[in-house]
């Protein structure tokens, strides 16, 4: 098992450096509504739990065109390829992580990730945000910064991220086109034509290749662009979005997720949610939900759903959510959806799936055929021992312990 994988089952942390980049970005960002915040974090080391660290890291891409998650077999390649790389790229230190390769010897992207992490993680901390309310900016011919429209209930942040990897991360003279390239997208930006404040960062992580490395972020101060649209309106897109496109890996072609889209995209061209709040999806029969559950992998108190997939090196990850996420979205409730957020954990917990579907490497989607209130046919599930974590947004992800099997602990799903 590779370092990243047993970094996951422990619920280790990774910790990087936050400073300023420099005397001028710190006069401009103790301007922001923030600054008391973002001064408490500069010149400090954060530690931020694995699994939110490598969230963004797996499950997150900015790259132009690529949105969501993919469905199952797509997800499952993006995971082995980035596991793989970082594995072969990274290393992990007494308390973060480091480089084996610097500057265009890097795995491409690789640097990219971990810049991401960096930024949305910090960026979190200051705003209360979580991985749910962030959404890549759509790319057109003028520059723009890397994530857009990340809201809270009164206002935006927007963030550009970079990443760099170096020989030592305690120097950043060698970042300044880095920087320049961040303070300069500034000039192609439209011209303000929102109403709403925001708040823009820009950063930069720095790996290097010291045996007692820790990572570096560097934060600077670009400028930004207030959008048109209400932030709560905002914010609940973008977890509509994410709620979406994590089901659509769980219960691909499903009723339930093809409402969802349909509603998110009314919701989108709609001047605000009066019409929609607490307006409920169609439901198949009182017991949709439980069906939906049963009939994947689920925990003993089935409060966690999801897949089940094998990797080409015979490990076994779950990818899932959490079971509140079906309720508050069928529901429509805005005020619920806006604030709904978990506690970060890593547990040790049995999770019940049926083995034949793992091991002849299918899927069976029982609620993928809606009506969710159809029959299912009995059936034994069998526990194994799984490390899950959960993140703030409810996105529950882990390696599923080999020979873990639990002979005594099987339920008749029927």
């Amino acid at each position: 098992m590779g370092a990243f994988q047993d970094i996951l089952q422990r619920g280790g942390t990774i910790d990087f450096r936050v400073d300023y980049y420099d005397a001028d970005h710190a006069k401009k960002l103790s301007a922001y509504n923030e600054a008391d915040t973002i001064r408490a974090l500069a010149g400090t080391t954060l530690s931020i739990p694995a699994a939110e660290f490598l969230t963004y890291c797996l499950f997150v891409d900015k790259r132009v065109g690529v949105t969501g998650i993919g469905s199952y077999d797509e997800l499952r390649a993006s995971l082995e390829d980035d596991l793989a790389q970082f594995n072969r790229g990274l290393i992990i230190t007494s308390n973060s992580i480091a480089t084996l390769l610097i500057g265009d010897q890097q795995i491409y992207h690789l640097t990219e990730k971990v810049g991401v992490a960096v930024a949305l993680s910090l960026a979190n901390r200051i705003h209360g945000l979580t991985e749910a309310d962030w959404r890549p900016i759509p790319t057109g011919t003028a520059k723009t910064l890397d994530f857009d429209y990340a809201a809270t209930l009164t206002a935006y942040v927007q963030i550009e991220a970079k990443g760099a990897a170096v020989n030592d991360n305690t120097r950043h003279k060698k970042f300044g086109e880095k920087a320049a390239d961040i303070t300069a997208k500034k000039d192609t930006l439209p011209a303000k034509a929102g109403k709403f404040p925001v708040s823009t960062y820009g950063t930069i992580a720095v790996l290097d290749q010291r045996s007692d490395s820790v990572l570096q972020c560097w934060l600077l101060d670009p400028p930004g662009q207030s959008p048109r649209r209400d932030p709560v309106h905002q914010r609940i897109l973008n977890r509509l979005h994410f709620a979406a496109e994590s089901l659509e890996v769980i219960i691909p072609k499903s009723n339930f997720v093809t409402q969802l889209y349909k509603r998110i995209a009314e919701i989108a061209e709609a001047e605000n949610l009066d019409n929609y709040n607490q307006r409920p999806l169609d439901k198949w029969g009182s017991d949709w939900e439980q069906n939906i559950v049963a009939s994947h992998a689920h925990t003993l108190d089935q409060k966690v759903f999801g897949v089940v997939l094998r990797l080409s090196d015979g490990s076994r990850f779950f990818y899932g959510i959490r079971r509140e996420w079906l309720t508050v979205l069928e529901r429509q409730d805005m005020e619920k959806l806006s604030v709904l957020e978990w506690t970060p954990e890593t547990v040790l917990t049995p999770l019940f799936f049926r083995e034949s579907e793992i091991e002849d490497d299918k899927r069976t989607d029982i609620a993928a055929n809606i009506p969710e209130s159809s029959p299912k046919k009995s059936r034994k599930l069998v526990a194994h021992v799984a490390s899950l974590n959960t993140t703030t947004a409810g996105r529950v992800y882990g390696f599923i312990n080999s020979l873990s099997r639990q002979n005594n602990l099987t339920i008749d799903d029927s």
